[in-house]
């Protein structure tokens, strides 16, 4: 055999071994990637859990904060100033929406207090303004003068209704019936 034969042999034998690699190299790649899919279906957590979550605006600053501190979950939503706008709560006496201006004085606050459900309004400098609550003998809307002091008081409960308009001093100036 001539070094030539030999020499064309040997290519031959290098170029099917260079298809054998490169057939390889496929499979493999292809396994890897397959593996690597099956391994991220199979990875993904069925649940996330956390202490905290805070979502974040395009800045970086945050606008929403679910969490859990020791009066139970909280989601607080934030305006662009970073001041808390909202927060939803479910605390020991029950669940609670407070709504709240820019100032950081409580507009208005939703709860229910074990049965009891109430509607709180307040006005300018914090101070309430009137009151919604469900009682087990019917709503009471309570009116306040902003002085922390009840002006009107409405009652709807099985024996009838009743309407009564209070002085600044808390004395009763009309009364139906």
């Amino acid at each position: 055999m001539m070094a030539e034969e030999r020499l064309e042999k040997l290519e031959k034998q290098l170029a099917a071994v260079q298809r054998q690699v490169r057939w390889l190299m496929i499979g493999g790649g292809s396994l890897m990637t397959c593996i690597a899919i099956l391994l991220a279906i199979w990875a993904r957590p069925a649940e996330v859990k956390a202490r905290k979550f805070a979502l974040v605006g395009e800045g970086g600053q945050v606008r929403a904060l679910l969490a859990v501190d020791s009066s139970g979950p909280k989601l607080r939503v934030m305006d662009a100033n970073g001041k808390i706008r909202a927060e939803l709560a479910v605390e020991a006496a029950g669940p609670r929406l407070d709504l709240v201006d820019a100032n950081s004085s409580n507009c208005a606050e939703l709860s229910v207090a074990g049965t009891k459900p109430m509607l709180n309004l307040w006005g300018k400098m914090g101070m309430a303004r009137a009151k919604l609550c469900a009682v087990k003998d019917g709503p009471i809307l309570s009116m306040e003068n902003g002085t922390g002091r009840t002006s009107l008081l409405l009652t709807a409960q099985e024996g009838g209704a009743a309407m009564r308009l209070y002085s600044e001093k808390d004395k009763i100036v009309w009364a139906a019936p």
